[in-house]
């Protein structure tokens, strides 16, 4: 069954998420008895579906960005982020 939101419980439930690293080691944690918060992974399937139609306005808008700090940065993170919402 495909899910967008996988919470802990439910990767230990079934085991067959393909969960990304730091979700990975908060479980490990969490099953180790540490004090972990709670927490949920979305996964990479779910995040493409919703980039995919979107992808290319976001490539176009990041090819024009020369630097980690390059003064635009914030304005075109704010563009990205009203591509997705």
């Amino acid at each position: 069954m495909f899910k967008s939101l996988i919470l802990p419980d439910d990767f230990e439930n079934s085991g067959n998420y393909n969960l990304g690293g730091k979700a990975t080691h908060l479980l490990h944690m969490k099953k180790a008895g540490l004090n972990v918060p709670d927490f949920f992974t979305i996964p990479a399937e779910t995040v493409s579906l919703i980039i995919e139609p979107i992808k290319n306005n976001i490539e176009t808008l990041l090819s024009n960005i020369y630097a980690i700090d390059d003064p635009q940065l914030f304005p075109f993170s704010q563009k990205i982020k009203e591509e997705i919402l």
